[in-house]
């Protein structure tokens, strides 16, 4: 059975490779990958712990709000490293454009 890599953006995968029977197996995610992701639970929680709640400006699913944070995550997989300054930039801007005020 070939595995193969998958964008964060795709949580769950289904391998049909090997039968016609459907597996759902998780993505595969890297440490920088996973240090990004990390990146952005901090900020959440930054706001949280700070503000106690945050609103945003519609869902951020039909908006598309959170995109960039996907795409950042597709640029840290095909880089395979992942820059912490660059990172929290477009989180900021990301929690920014979501309404979320960030100190």
């Amino acid at each position: 059975m070939q595995q193969s890599r998958t964008s964060l953006a795709n949580m769950v995968s289904l391998d049909t490779s090997a039968s016609e029977t459907r597996t759902l197996r998780p993505p595969i995610v890297t440490s920088s990958e996973r240090n990004s992701w990390d990146q952005v639970r901090d900020s959440w929680s930054q706001v949280f712990a700070s503000q106690g709640s945050a609103t945003l400006k519609g869902p951020v699913d039909k908006l598309g709000l959170f995109k960039p944070l996907f795409a950042r995550a597709d640029e840290i997989e095909a880089q395979g490293k992942s820059e912490p300054e660059a990172n929290e930039k477009i989180i900021r801007e990301a929690l920014g454009e979501m309404g979320v005020k960030v100190k």
